[in-house]
């Protein structure tokens, strides 16, 4: 075979290895898996090296983020700063279901405004104490699908005249019963509203679902020289039982006007 087109045969093998190679590269370009984006105002969140959540684009993701759905997104971990309160001021709700969580970053527990926070069918084995403390706007907490071996219920906190309630897994802040209240925000179950009486010249006012029924000023007896005997009867009505004062006897006037005279 000539020299001259063993040369040019070797040239064009070459060549059509460089290419091969080139489309080789290309092609696992193309099929590299593209990381998922999702937005909540002018922010970007994405899933970065791996299972690691971050925030891509933005600071201050603004008031039109109020709604932030990180569900089924195959993050495991959260990078520092990717949820913080003083980026998310208007967020009420966050869904980050379906994931591979294994804890909970301590930064959600600064998200004050929310209402929704979804974290069901992760890896969590607890909730770190006090985690729900600041979250007093929390009406709903979904943390069904976990491995939680906490044992208090109680995990929502639910505002104050709201109490936190499970089923199947699924945690949401129910309003007090009639005749009961919850004056503080937390975790605890609702009192029941007191039905005691109140001092002398005292009656107990209507309780509602964040106060109890504190005891009032009786402002039923007549003006001048009298005094309350009693305390309201019923407990919470304003009628206390009076009395002329010592050294008086009640008296009818002419037209039938009640009075206190001094005997």
């Amino acid at each position: 075979m000539p020299r001259r087109f063993m040369a040019e045969k070797a040239g064009a093998g070459a060549g059509a290895g460089a290419w091969l190679a080139m489309l080789l590269v290309m092609l696992m370009l193309l099929h590299q898996p593209v990381q998922a984006q999702r937005t909540c105002g002018v922010c970007t969140f994405q899933v970065v090296s791996g299972q690691v959540l971050n925030k891509t684009v933005g600071g201050d993701c603004g008031t039109g983020c109020t709604v932030l759905d990180l569900e089924d997104f195959g993050f495991s971990s959260i990078a520092d700063g990717a949820l913080t309160a003083s980026d998310l001021t208007s967020m009420t709700q966050l869904y980050m279901g379906t994931n591979q969580l294994t804890s909970i970053p301590t930064s959600i527990s600064e998200l004050t405004s929310l209402t929704y926070l979804y974290l069901n069918n992760n890896y969590l084995t607890s909730i770190p104490d006090g985690f729900f403390d600041k979250l007093t706007n929390l009406t709903r907490l979904d943390l069904s699908g976990n491995q939680l071996t906490t044992g208090d219920p109680l995990l929502c906190s639910c505002p104050a005249g709201f109490f936190p309630q499970l089923s199947l897994g699924l945690y949401t802040c129910q309003p007090c019963p009639p005749a009961s209240f919850k004056s503080a925000p937390g975790t605890a179950n609702c009192s029941a509203c007191s039905t005691s009486p109140c001092d002398v010249g005292q009656y107990r006012q209507a309780c509602n679902s964040t106060r109890d029924g504190e005891c009032g000023e009786c402002t039923n007896k007549m003006a001048g020289e009298t005094v309350y005997v009693g305390s309201g009867y019923p407990y919470d009505q304003n009628a206390c039982a009076w009395d002329c004062k010592a050294g008086y006897m009640l008296r009818m006037d002419e037209s039938c006007s009640a009075y206190c005279e001094m005997v």
